[in-house]
């Protein structure tokens, strides 16, 4: 059972931060430690293991065949393969029984979120072009699962760490080089997989085997994929970022802010409001101020994760 705060304890959170001092000893612009560990899953397509905070999260990915033969093509002339990522990607969430305390319900809540947000991206943010093997018709569909091992249901900031571990996930993502194989002019090609072809690979040449596996896979491109960040607009118009619950229990507003950054080039997602104490509303400058403040911090969570995944991926050799 959730406990609230009380007024002097609110009011005491309030008073340190107009101070610039936070409760666990962090300044209002800081972040908690983040440590990202790349493909922690060996057997899946692509994985990672997030931790920021109080919350602890665990993400792999699969992928599967997915077609529309050539009769179904005929009869419906508006079916098309994806050319978005919401309609290239699926979401499945689950929680450990560590975590046994967070309801179905915020992990409904929770899926239609990630689902929403990689809705509203471009086309072009991630590049799923080249999962395509036939356009229309035969094409890999990426199925991330993301398990919550540890949390604290209260905080905002887990949405904020599930899209940290799914962008990493899915970055690390390998899609197989596979041959097509002809058959019958109204039927789909055979899919042969890469250890469908290297079968005559002398087991004793493990140099040319490690350089055959790495030439049979590609990762995707998941540069643009999305980081979702929470600041708390507070008295005197103070904003904290990376907040605690009991942060966002004391403040005005609590925004979340969703920003995608491929190259030097930054894109704003989308903002949702989760409180308003305030009946009279928030200034529009001190919104838009939140806002730039949340680009800012979601920029250095993704230069974070990509130094350490970048470290990960060399420290391997």
């Amino acid at each position: 059972m959730e406990v609230g705060l009380s007024v002097g304890e609110s009011a005491y959170i309030r008073s340190g931060i107009s101070c610039g001092v936070r409760c666990d000893g962090r300044g209002i612009d800081d972040i908690r430690r983040l440590v990202i560990s790349c493909n922690p899953m060996p057997h899946a397509m692509g994985s990672s293991r997030v931790q920021f905070g109080e919350h602890d999260i665990l993400v792999g990915t699969q992928l599967q065949l997915e077609s529309h033969s050539t009769s179904t093509l005929t009869h419906s002339s508006s079916l098309q393969s994806p050319t978005s990522p919401s309609r290239s990607i699926s979401f499945s969430l689950d929680f450990a029984r560590s975590s046994s305390s967070f309801s179905k319900t915020s992990l409904s809540l929770l899926h239609r979120r990630l689902s929403q947000l990689y809705a509203s991206l471009p086309s072009n943010s991630i590049q799923f072009q080249n999962l395509f093997l036939i356009p229309h018709r035969l094409w890999w569909r990426i199925h991330v699962h993301i398990l919550i091992l540890q949390t604290s249901p209260s905080s905002s900031s887990l949405f904020d760490t599930i899209t940290i571990a799914v962008r990493s996930a899915l970055q690390s993502t390998k899609v197989p080089v596979v041959s097509l194989q002809p058959t019958d002019a109204d039927q789909l090609p055979n899919v042969i997989l890469p250890n469908e072809l290297v079968q005559d690979i002398d087991e004793d040449e493990n140099e040319d085997e490690e350089n055959a596996e790495n030439e049979e896979y590609w990762n995707v491109d998941a540069e643009g994929a999305p980081v979702h960040v929470t600041v708390c607009i507070m008295e005197k118009g103070v904003i904290v970022v990376d907040p605690d619950w009991s942060e966002e229990e004391s403040a005005l507003a609590v925004l979340g802010v969703s920003v995608s950054m491929k190259g030097n080039r930054m894109r704003l997602c989308g903002v949702t409001q989760k409180t308003a104490v305030q009946s009279c509303g928030l200034n529009v400058n001190l919104i838009r101020t939140a806002i730039t403040r949340a680009q800012d911090i979601a920029q250095e969570l993704i230069l974070i994760a990509d130094q350490q995944s970048i470290e990960k991926k060399y420290n391997k050799y």
